[in-house]
């Protein structure tokens, strides 16, 4: 038995000029609220978050009054998906006398940074990089960064404070989208690491070398695919079927293709492991379809799977870009949202680790 979700909840959100309007029509209250730190938070950024609320879930904003202007910065807080539409959010301002407007937390000039977290003061001073290098997954960029000495009630802390500097370092989308493993880890000696100062020349060093390797990199043989379905169970014993494109799998140049775009459509209640019946299928068929058809006029995308089982469709497709799928999808979702709960997620997986489950199979 499955189930539509009743249009009745859906609320339309604003649009971009929306907000910009809004934001004209208070811009001198808030000119002076970014002037007083005192009122910044309740006159002006309390009120620009409900407002951006309205727009779509995902945005957050910072601001500073600096050299006579009032600046307003936009971020989606190293979220993938949502980084098209904080850059569509700018690109929409009006010119308006006293402001700027950016998109994305920017890199910072180096310094030798120290800032506190809860009681903790972090600073790059002393700290140190290693590489982690696998042969099965030459194109990783997997980092550990190297310490002396934190207490180890402070690590959670310490890593908060790794992030944020590496945001400052290397700017938000960077920061979001370069480093595909990190962690933090205690050696006895820096001997054998690089000092922290010099990674961000590293990565952008190996951003480079991975362009040049997959760029012109494309997979083009469609038409012979072989599709698989198959049968399986759940860790609750529920049935899931999943069908594959096994000649995309068995490729073998998954880094070509190192965003993974995720979108789950809910159908049915997830307790009973319930199949759609056959009118539920094929609706979801058809929103899978429309969302290929549509990335594959503006950027190089593959469907490689789905799976179907306890309420939910899972469709995975592999792009060579995060920001188009993520507009498109967003598209074909909020003009599908009256029949089904739809949402979708994007994340950078060059190993089509996601796929591993398949491998039995194909």
């Amino acid at each position: 038995m499955s189930t539509l979700k009743p249009s009745s909840h859906i609320i339309k959100p604003i649009t971009y000029a929306d907000f910009w309007t809004w934001f004209q029509l208070n811009e001198k209250a808030f000119f002076n609220a970014v002037k007083d730190p005192q009122k910044t938070n309740e006159d002006f950024l309390d009120k620009i978050s409900a407002k951006l609320k309205e727009l779509r879930e995902g945005y957050s904003c910072g601001t500073r009054f600096f050299e006579g202007a009032a600046e307003l910065v936009f971020s989606a807080n190293r979220k993938v998906k949502n980084f098209i539409f904080v850059e569509d959010l700018v690109d929409a301002a009006p010119v308006i006398a006293g402001w700027k407007f950016f998109a994305f937390r920017p890199a910072l000039p180096p310094e030798d940074a120290s800032f506190l977290i809860g009681d903790f003061r972090f600073t790059v001073h002393g700290l140190g990089f290693i590489t982690k290098e696998d042969p099965k997954y030459p194109d990783e960029i997997d980092i550990s960064i190297v310490y002396l000495s934190i207490p180890e009630d402070k690590k959670e802390l310490a890593l908060t404070a790794l992030l944020i500097y590496l945001e400052n370092s290397l700017g938000e989308v960077k920061c979001a989208t370069l480093i595909d493993r990190l962690s933090l880890v205690q050696k006895q000696d820096m001997d054998d690491t690089i000092p922290l100062e010099k990674l961000k020349d590293y990565l952008f060093w190996r951003e480079q070398e991975f362009i040049e390797k997959y760029e012109s990199d494309y997979y083009s043989n469609t038409k012979d695919d072989v599709y698989l379905r198959y049968e399986g169970e759940t860790e609750k014993g529920h049935i899931v079927i999943s069908e594959v494109n096994s000649s995309i799998l068995a490729w073998g140049r998954s880094a070509s293709y190192p965003w993974i775009s995720r979108v789950i459509i809910k159908y049915g209640d997830a307790s009973k492991g319930e199949l759609p019946d056959q009118a539920t299928h094929i609706l979801m068929k058809e929103i899978e379809t429309e969302i290929t058809n549509q990335l594959n006029e503006v950027t190089p995308c593959l469907c490689v799977a789905a799976d179907t089982h306890d309420g939910v469709r899972e469709i995975y497709f592999v792009c060579k870009d995060f920001r188009k799928p993520s507009r498109i999808i967003d598209e074909v979702l909020r003009k599908d949202s009256s029949r089904f709960e739809i949402t979708y997620d994007i994340y950078k997986d060059k190993y089509w680790r996601t796929f591993d489950k398949y491998v039995a199979y194909t």
